[in-house]
């Protein structure tokens, strides 16, 4: 019986502690991902490479402290790097999580986030509502312009069809198209269901910033038109104050998601409770049926008083043998000494 429990010893022993840990470093493993991506800004080949080396050494840093537990030779050196393992394991796990926690952190800045983004996406559509009152503002002018020194109804007719020809190039169809794709694009941006967990969301916000300056620089393309009666024409945002105030707005936003500092109050909670989940098959691996009643152990002295009780109960075992010997022999000598006395 003794052999069979030793050649059980000798495997590591798999349990439901393992499919415990597994499946917390699968949810350790899509957060850090998660956190990865908003700390790169986007970059998934490079945040998935990075979680995939956060996870395997996770995983061996939980796995090999459960080998060294389970070994069957070299106890004196191994139980040495088990001890480091363990005692060094919070703070390499927590410097291993910041992934992890910073998408915490991401998710509790949740409302934040989602208010920014409508404001970037706000921004963009008063950018048309700026582009129309330039338009309007420029028609008067030009209105004006003609009208300078002339009184005769013809000259109000001519003046009415220029002025209705300059807004015919300023707010074209090709303008209409513009702003009637770009506010359906903006409006199923908004309506989307969007959660910070959704790691799209951030090639949402890159797609609207690269289009926000495809529409600004078409915007200008149609005020670059200019008729031959207009004087001191500016093209529209010609000091670019409307797509720089969006590009802060957007600049806003990407400090919300990419800022590390900042903490979670579940961050804790969740890192300890993964800690103490990823700690089952270690916690559940019986050690070696030959470092028995040896100081083989985490700490190095749980044995130690049963080790000494067992050697002084030995020795008293030892010492009441020899009492017991000497007074038998003593009995037997005064037996015989108590017979020779009644010798012929």
């Amino acid at each position: 019986m003794e052999n069979d429990n030793i050649r059980f010893n000798e495997k590591l022993k798999f349990s439901w502690g393992h499919i415990i840990a597994a499946v917390a470093l699968i949810f350790i493993a899509y957060c850090s991902f998660v956190g990865a991506v908003y700390l790169l800004k986007g970059r998934f080949a490079v945040a998935g490479v990075i979680t995939a080396v956060v996870t395997l050494l996770i995983g061996l840093l939980f796995f090999i402290p459960q080998q060294l537990k389970a070994t069957e030779r070299r106890f004196g050196k191994r139980i040495k790097w088990e001890r480091a393992f363990v005692f060094a394991s919070p703070i390499l796990f927590i410097l291993l999580m910041v992934p992890f926690a910073h998408a915490w952190t991401v998710h509790h800045r949740q409302q934040r986030i989602l208010d920014s983004f409508g404001h970037v996406i706000h921004s963009a559509t008063n950018m048309f509502q700026e582009y129309e009152t330039y338009s309007q503002i420029r028609m008067l002018d030009y209105r004006h312009t003609l009208e300078h020194g002339k009184s005769n109804n013809p000259a109000d007719i001519i003046t009415t069809n220029k002025t209705k020809v300059l807004g015919l190039v300023l707010l074209s169809s090709n303008y209409d198209n513009l702003k009637l794709t770009a506010e359906d694009w903006m409006n199923k941006a908004v309506n989307r269901k969007i959660t910070t967990w959704n790691i799209f969301l951030l090639g949402n916000i890159t797609e609207i910033q690269e289009a926000i300056h495809d529409w600004h620089g078409d915007l200008q393309n149609f005020s670059e038109t200019v008729l031959s009666e207009e004087k001191e024409v500016k093209v529209f945002d010609s000091t670019d104050q409307c797509i720089d105030a969006i590009d802060e707005n957007i600049n806003m936003l990407t400090a919300l998601y990419t800022d590390i500092k900042g903490f979670s109050p579940m961050t804790l909670l969740w890192l300890l409770l993964c800690y103490m989940l990823l700690l089952f098959p270690y916690l559940l691996q019986s050690r070696h049926s030959k470092t028995v009643g040896s100081n083989y152990t985490l700490f190095g002295f749980r044995n130690k008083e049963k080790t000494e009780h067992k050697k002084t109960q030995r020795e008293e075992a030892d010492a009441s043998g020899t009492d017991s010997r000497s007074q038998s022999a003593s009995s037997d000598g005064s037996a015989s000494g108590k017979f020779e006395s009644f010798k012929i």
